[in-house]
């Protein structure tokens, strides 16, 4: 509200006062869903003032809270959620690959690519497409999803959402 000036007036040091407030006061209180939001916020916030590199740890904690909150109550808004950690924190400094997990193929697949990954002992490929419109695609196990969202929403191995138990996804490596 403070921060857009929707129905009052915009104050950027109202905003802070009120993100550190509840970042403070309710980190690690309530939900994930909540720890995520409050971190993004505050990782913001931190960026503008130049703490990039508390920014980046508060950005791998949004990640971490967003991955429990997707594993126990998935929605789009979720993936969405997770989509922007992703965005902001590669924004902030590149891509481990040594350190990928599941979620970095947003990053990974956000233009076009190709990568393979281990998941229950099965290597399985996956790629990244740009289509007629712009728009980037994914075929994985060749399945086609409209974008990386739809992808990591929907893609199941066996039946089983892959994004219901991410820590099975395995040795990411871009080709």
């Amino acid at each position: 509200m403070y921060k857009n000036g929707y129905y009052v007036e915009k104050d950027i040091q109202k905003y802070r006062e009120i993100i550190e407030n509840l970042y403070k006061d309710f980190y690690h209180t309530t939900d994930n869903w909540n720890d995520a939001s409050l971190s993004i916020r505050l990782a913001e916030i931190r960026f503008m003032d130049g703490k990039t590199d508390e920014a980046i740890k508060l950005l791998f904690d949004a990640k971490e809270s967003m991955k429990q909150c997707i594993s126990v109550h998935a929605s789009f808004k979720s993936y969405s959620h997770m989509q922007r950690i992703i965005n902001h924190l590669y924004e902030l400094k590149p891509l481990d690959t040594s350190k990928m997990d599941f979620y970095d193929f947003y990053e990974i697949l956000k233009n076009p690519a190709k990568a393979s990954f281990n998941y229950c002992g099965r290597k399985y490929n996956i790629e990244s497409t740009e289509e007629d419109d712009g728009s980037v695609s994914v075929c994985l196990d060749g399945i086609r999803y409209r974008s990386v969202n739809d992808m990591m929403m929907n893609a199941k191995v066996d039946g089983e959402l892959i994004s219901q138990d991410p820590l099975r996804v395995k040795d990411i490596e871009v080709l």
